[in-house]
């Protein structure tokens, strides 16, 4: 099994994974601000209104998720 130690050749995972983690809350946060920018007042009784949140929700919870395990992580050791 191969055993990662560097992300991208050239940096520490753990630093590569807390780049992409806060990218990921970045583009999350981005998502939905454009979002809600561009949506009209009647436009969450269509199903593509929920669909864009979930998915915003989405990026969201996967940077959080990936923060706080690299956190926890880099405390205990």
């Amino acid at each position: 099994m191969f055993l990662a130690k560097k992300c991208c050749f050239c940096i520490k995972l753990r630093t590569g994974c807390i780049i992409i983690a806060l990218f990921t809350l970045f583009l999350g946060i981005l998502y939905l601000a454009e979002f809600y920018r561009l949506v009209d007042e009647n436009d969450y009784k269509d199903d593509s209104y929920w669909y864009n949140v979930m998915i915003g929700a989405t990026h969201l919870l996967a940077g959080f998720s990936l923060f706080y395990y690299l956190l926890r992580a880099s405390l205990k050791s």
